[in-house]
């Protein structure tokens, strides 16, 4: 006797419950974790979605901690673009947060601020993890500095950016990244 497959075929619109279910699920996470944020919300320069090394998810669960930590790593192992999607996380957390970005190259600093502001400006992604991440019309973006909306009126900018040799590292801030401060 030959046993039937009672094999059901999806419809259409269960399909696209279980896509967006696991849609949602997957901004959830990254609401929740900076190293899920870089996986959803960024893409390399091909198109494809960031998928982090688990040293890399270290670095993330290390900045995210409650000690002062150091993530060391050679060359072209994503610091920068880690560190990036991080600081994005934590303005997306805390829009009320003050960052100051210090690293060797007074020019990298300006390319960090830049980045930032077109992934609050542009990245879709970004926008459905979180919505509220949004300029702050009223006080204009600088090459070192950018504003996001707030809950309170500040003189300090939501990050800031600088070389480590500048001397603008004064003011107030809440948390101070360091990055390729020695790029001898």
């Amino acid at each position: 006797m030959v046993q039937q497959s009672r094999s059901r075929i999806a419809r259409p619109r269960e399909i696209r419950r279980v896509a967006q279910d696991y849609e949602d699920g997957r901004i959830q996470k990254a609401r929740r974790r900076s190293w899920e944020l870089a996986q959803y919300a960024f893409k390399d320069e091909e198109g494809q979605r960031f998928r982090l090394a688990d040293f890399q998810k270290e670095w993330h669960n290390r900045w995210t901690g409650p000690d002062n930590d150091i993530a060391i790593g050679p060359r072209g192992h994503g610091k920068t673009e880690n560190l990036t999607a991080h600081i994005l996380w934590r303005l997306g957390q805390n829009p009320n947060v003050r960052i100051k970005y210090i690293c060797g190259e007074p020019d990298l600093a300006t390319r960090v601020v830049s980045v930032v502001g077109q992934h609050i400006e542009m990245n879709p992604d970004l926008r459905q993890v979180f919505p509220d991440l949004r300029p702050d019309k009223a006080n204009e973006w600088s090459r070192h500095a950018l504003f996001i909306q707030r809950e309170f009126i500040s003189k300090e900018p939501s990050l800031e950016a600088w070389g480590v040799f500048q001397g603008k590292s004064g003011g107030r801030c809440d948390l101070l990244f360091f990055d390729d401060v020695c790029n001898w």
